[in-house]
Formats: C-alpha cells, sequence, structure tokens
C-alpha cells in the first residue's frame, strides 16, 4: 500500500508515506482515548514528543542547505500542521471537559480531570 501511494505521487517517498500515516493513526487512537479515559494532558504532550525531534532536523537540514530526500520544508510545513492539529484537539477536548462539569455542577470546573 505504502508503495501505492508513492507511484500515485501522493508522497515524495516510502518514509513521508508511512510517517503520514502513523502520525494519523496516532492522532485518532488519541481521540478515541480521550473519549473513554479523559487524560487530556496526553494530547499535547504526545504531539510534542512525535513531531518536535523532525521538525528540528528539517531545520538543521534546511538552514546547512544539505541535500536530504527525508528532511525538506515539507516536512517543517506537516509537522507543524500536525501540531497545530494536536492543539487543536485537546483545546476542544479541554473546553468539553469544562462545558461537562459546570452540567453536572462541579464546583472546581478548571481542573480537566
Amino acid at each position: 500500500m505504502i508503495q501505492w501511494v508513492v507511484d500515485a505521487s501522493l508522497f515524495r517517498n516510502a518514509n513521508h508515506a508511512i510517517w503520514f500515516f502513523c502520525t494519523v493513526g496516532l492522532l485518532i487512537t488519541l481521540i478515541v482515548q480521550r473519549l473513554y479515559p479523559r487524560a487530556v494532558w496526553s494530547i499535547p504532550l504526545t504531539g510534542v514528543t512525535v513531531h518536535v525531534s523532525p521538525i528540528v532536523n528539517a531545520l538543521r537540514v534546511c538552514l546547512k542547505e544539505e541535500q536530504s530526500e527525508l528532511y525538506t520544508p515539507d516536512c517543517i510545513a506537516f509537522n507543524a500542521f500536525m501540531l497545530g492539529m494536536y492543539a487543536v484537539v485537546f483545546f476542544w477536548f479541554l473546553k468539553q471537559g469544562k462545558r461537562k462539569n459546570r452540567e453536572i455542577g462541579d464546583t472546581n470546573s478548571a481542573r480537566p480531570y
């Protein structure tokens, strides 16, 4: 399947395709996990853990003007976009948790867990 998406020109190489499917799968997993046990801080922590390293490595390669098939400006843009998505999901779930706490009359609605 990975080779098919590369041959269809959806991704530059197999590494990008694998990274895309892994990160989307991880985001979906976190969303499902968040819907049941409300560990809201695991969302941004996981996003930062997964996406900061590729951004730093891609920036290093781009600033040194090295040639790399893996670390490109697209890598920076995609990983920054995914960090943004993790932030959106985190704040959305945090808002949902506060709303739910207010509905049940909890006096300590600032705590997301």
